[in-house]
């Protein structure tokens, strides 16, 4: 698999200089250009940041931590950190949907993400272009982004709206058929979009098709035996508002977003934050200090404190208790650090506890429901009552894990698995990627017996699976 053992992609987006590319620095090692000027970031900054599973690696279960060993990612006494693809893009300003800044690059690069992380600076320090300025509430910046992605999306419908009623009723197409080929661009399956269309005639009775018969109406359907969508009313019936309140759903159930409250560190952040737990949903919300984060990781790098991401505490020389932890560290001499450590700690960790970077990066990949899977080589059971009587060292178990939405299925994952494993080897080549075909196979369980193909992966458990390639 490649350096990115996740099928699940982030996409970090808010305007112009409300620290992005700081917060994707503080998560990863991809040292993206950072700036107080808008644009900094003109093509997609692209890292691999680390998700903190909250399931124990498998190799704790089976007593084989000493072997367990993570092509991609970390496994620290049995707690495993799957990578997970992470991209930045250019900052978006108001009338990004009409082609103003550099909107059109910027909601062409959002539809290869999967969830969204929207970061906000709430020090109240650069407005809605992302100039300097002071005093600015930063409020309504969840707003306007959100209405440029959605007039984004609703224009390109809109603008041909009656070619796709006359072609949809030309052709006896269902309204998922139809969908599934004007959706497909925002990265789209034809799987989604025939559960958006079932989830968008249950949500929104307006665009359900009236009817005199009773049994039909909506607060009678069978919701276990019917298809929703098929209770939708005729595109042609469809009107201007009626296209605006699909598209605010789709928004939702195609790009869920996650709102960061950066720049906490700052001594105005607090008159602003209050705003945002009262007015948006508290569990979407986390707050962070990217830069509080970059610089204890420069700091730990250079040798001058002890720290782990997601910490509530780091260590100084004069901090350590034990002459093993002070055989670690450099004196602190330089005034300018020691001030802004004794900030960090006291403006940050102490009111906040962490920096909140991590667990943004946890927050967003929870919000797709992930499914782990972990493809292995061997039956792990009898490999691992092999290991209890005698020592190998050149076992390596659990080297590769991935993590999916839930309801993916066997299938879906195989075929990722397997695209990805040949990308390795076909680094130059992605449309031959794209056209790879996936050669026959079965998969085992645990337990040494075959899964069908359309199981879906369990949400609630480590998906260890045995993959065969039959078909080479």
């Amino acid at each position: 698999m490649s350096t990115n053992s996740s099928f699940i992609k982030i996409g970090v987006v808010g305007k112009p200089s409300a620290g992005k590319s700081t917060f994707l620095n503080s998560v990863t090692e991809a040292n993206a250009k950072t700036g107080n000027y808008p644009f900094t970031t003109i093509e997609p900054n692209h890292g691999v940041a680390l998700y903190k599973s909250k399931l124990p690696c498998p190799c704790s279960e089976f007593n084989m931590c000493q072997y367990c060993s993570p092509a991609y990612g970390k496994c620290l006494n049995g707690v495993r950190y799957i990578p997970v693809d992470i991209m930045d893009v250019a900052g978006l300003v108001p009338g990004a949907s009409l082609g103003k800044g550099l909107g059109n690059k910027f909601l062409d690069d959002l539809r290869h993400a999967q969830v969204l992380i929207h970061v906000l600076d709430v020090s109240g320090t650069t407005n809605q272009k992302g100039e300097n300025c002071e005093g600015y509430d930063p409020i309504g910046d969840i707003e306007w982004l959100t209405k440029e992605i959605h007039d984004w999306i609703f224009n390109n419908l809109w603008s041909r709206w009656d070619s796709i009623v006359r072609k949809h009723k030309t052709c006896k197409n269902t309204i998922d058929e139809t969908f599934s080929t004007q959706l497909s661009g925002y990265g789209c399956n034809r799987k989604f979009i025939r559960n958006f269309c079932d989830t968008l005639a249950k949500e929104m009775p307006s665009l359900l098709e009236q009817s005199t018969d009773s049994n039909s109406s909506s607060n009678n359907l069978n919701h276990e035996e019917i298809i929703f969508s098929k209770h939708l009313k005729p595109l042609e019936k469809w009107s201007e508002e009626d296209l605006h309140t699909c598209v605010d759903l789709f928004l939702k159930v195609r790009f869920p977003t996650l709102y960061v409250l950066n720049k906490i560190d700052h001594k105005a952040s607090s008159k602003y934050i209050n705003k945002f737990f009262e007015r948006y949903d508290p569990d979407r919300i986390v707050l962070t200090s990217a830069l509080s984060e970059c610089f204890l990781k420069k700091m730990k790098k250079n040798g001058y404190i002890l720290y782990n991401e997601g910490d509530s505490s780091f260590k100084t020389l004069e901090d350590c208790e034990t002459d093993e932890e002070r055989k670690l560290l450099k004196p602190l001499k330089d005034d300018k650090n020691i001030t802004l450590l004794n900030n960090v700690r006291d403006m940050v960790l102490g009111r906040y506890y962490s920096t909140g970077v991590y667990e943004a990066i946890a927050k967003a990949v929870e919000l797709q429901d992930p499914v782990i899977i972990y493809p292995v080589k061997y039956s792990v059971p009898q490999l691992s009552e092999q290991l209890q009587n005698r020592q190998d060292t050149n076992v390596k178990v659990f080297e590769q894990v991935a993590l999916m939405r839930y309801g993916s299925s066997i299938k879906g994952f195989v075929q990722k698995f397997y695209r990805s494993t040949f990308s390795n080897q076909q680094e130059n080549n992605k449309h031959q990627q794209e056209k790879t075909n996936v050669p026959s196979y079965y998969v085992e369980g645990l337990d040494g017996r075959k899964i069908a193909e359309h199981t879906l992966l369990k949400r609630d458990e480590n998906n260890i699976v045995r993959i065969v390639f039959t078909g080479h």
